[in-house]
């Protein structure tokens, strides 16, 4: 999951009720994030790492100029073919040209978008 604020937090209470293992990644400090953690949580500063190692990415960020087109053709490659995209962020974030040849040519699994 890349965002811990309010809905990032809210999706990774979720996620543990879920049994789900989180890794996380955030613009803030790791000791905000450690001050977070649990046995289920673990911290990356490498968005790299987390998207070639998890099952199901979430992304909750702002839109700004360092993060339009943060999941774009390079990162969406980087991801599982078994893994499946979740945006909750705003549309911006996401190069859309990319995530609709990454799913046409089945790189990943999926995708659900709410913006």
């Amino acid at each position: 999951m890349a965002g811990t604020g309010t809905i990032g937090q809210s999706v990774a209470k979720i996620a543990e009720v879920l049994g789900m293992k989180l890794i996380i990644s955030s613009r803030g400090s790791q000791e905000v994030c450690d001050a977070k953690s649990t046995e289920n949580i673990t911290y990356t500063p490498s968005v790299d790492l987390l998207l070639q190692s998890s099952d199901f990415v979430s992304v909750h960020c702002p839109l700004t100029p360092a993060t339009r087109h943060l999941m774009n053709q390079e990162k969406f490659a980087m991801m599982k073919e078994t893994a499946y995209f979740i945006n909750t962020a705003r549309g911006g974030v996401v190069d859309e040209l990319a995530l609709i040849e990454t799913l046409q040519n089945n790189r990943i699994a999926g995708a659900a978008i709410d913006v």
